[in-house]
């Protein structure tokens, strides 16, 4: 798609194809889904990956969107659009079991989390 150097309404949005990722399961539902239904719209989801890495080759041969981390761009693969507004952001977190509280590894990973 060639896009406007307008900025996208919510219900252009909401009518583009649009690929989501949901790394629990294979389903196509978003996690900005309840925010658009909040203002009457239901998303065109067509397609789910299970992670942001498959994401920009798959934008690239498509006409699709996605709603993608911005500390991930820039990348050649995808061209940021203009929004008339975003979604609430979210909280990541990392979890594990306390048995791997005394693993090297274990703590070089959570240290390299805090640093990002």
């Amino acid at each position: 798609n060639t896009f406007a150097t307008e900025a996208l309404t919510l219900t252009q949005i909401a009518a583009q194809p649009q690929l989501v990722v949901s790394p629990s399961r294979a389903n196509l539902r978003g996690s900005h889904d309840q925010w658009f239904a909040e203002k009457g719209l239901k998303r065109n989801i067509v397609m789910s990956v299970p992670s942001f890495s498959a994401v920009p080759d798959i934008l690239h041969t498509t006409d699709m969107i996605a709603f993608y981390p911005a500390r991930l761009l820039p990348n050649s693969k995808v061209k940021e659009i203009a929004v008339e507004a975003l979604p609430p952001t979210f909280k990541v977190i990392a979890a594990w079991h306390p048995r791997t509280n005394d693993s090297g590894i274990h703590r070089w990973l959570i240290e390299q989390l805090k640093n990002l």
